[in-house]
């Protein structure tokens, strides 16, 4: 069985279903501004309104409203053929790429987000090695901000300097993947499978999800321990 969303074709088992909790996370998804809520009066009794006056109208602040963005990713790697895919729900406002504040994807077709603001992609594609490298990236900074309780900067973010990291998912042909402080970058490449009679298959770097989380791990480092 096949579903599809937005010109996309997937098994349907791939195509995430919405959960309670992205349910009340996606509540006001879209909103131009969070909804007004109805004041609050402290209620008396006819005896103490008389003795104290007027009814006190306490306002209330409106709903924050909150963003989040269905992906698919590899659990670990595709050539461990049995791990398969995991699906996860993003926190947060994800632009075309797809792309925050904090990170840029370069080098790889752009991936929209679709009627319901979900990246899904097929695996095995450009598309989908942008998402899963945003995603997994995007997973591996709020790990680590959550471990040290605060935002982290990327390391040549001071003052006015609010560049974002760029990160490379089909960087190139090379055996490697790297973090460049200099380039202010994470670099993934790709390689056809050494010994493999031809057609060798290609080794995509970025579609590991413990090589983009290492790389994206010395990247955090060089913010909080420089050198």
């Amino acid at each position: 069985m096949t579903e599809i969303i937005d010109n996309t074709v997937l098994p349907a088992a791939f195509v995430p279903t919405p959960t309670r909790e992205f349910n009340a996370a996606s509540v006001n998804r879209g909103a131009a501004r969070p909804p007004s809520r109805p004041a609050l009066e402290l209620v008396r009794s006819t005896d103490d309104q008389a003795a104290a006056g007027p009814v006190i109208t306490i306002p209330i602040p409106p709903l924050p409203i909150s963003f989040a963005s269905r992906v698919l990713i590899y659990k670990q790697d595709p050539s461990v053929a049995e791990i398969g895919l995991r699906r996860i729900l993003l926190r947060g406002l994800f632009g075309t790429g797809p792309s925050n504040n904090r990170i840029h994807l370069s080098g790889v077709p752009p991936v929209a987000p679709n009627s319901m603001n979900d990246f899904i992609q097929t695996p095995d594609t450009a598309t989908f090695d942008a998402v899963h490298t945003f995603s997994v990236v995007h997973l591996t900074l709020a790990m680590c901000q959550r471990a040290v309780g605060a935002a982290i900067k990327w390391q040549w973010n001071s003052g006015s300097n609010t560049d974002p990291i760029t990160v490379f998912p089909h960087a190139g042909v090379t055996m490697n993947a790297f973090y460049s402080r200099g380039e202010k970058a994470l670099k993934f490449f790709y390689f056809n499978k050494p010994g493999a009679p031809a057609p060798a298959p290609v080794i995509y770097t970025c579609r590991s999800l413990d090589i983009v989380a290492h790389e994206c791990g010395h990247a955090v480092l060089d913010s909080l321990k420089p050198g």
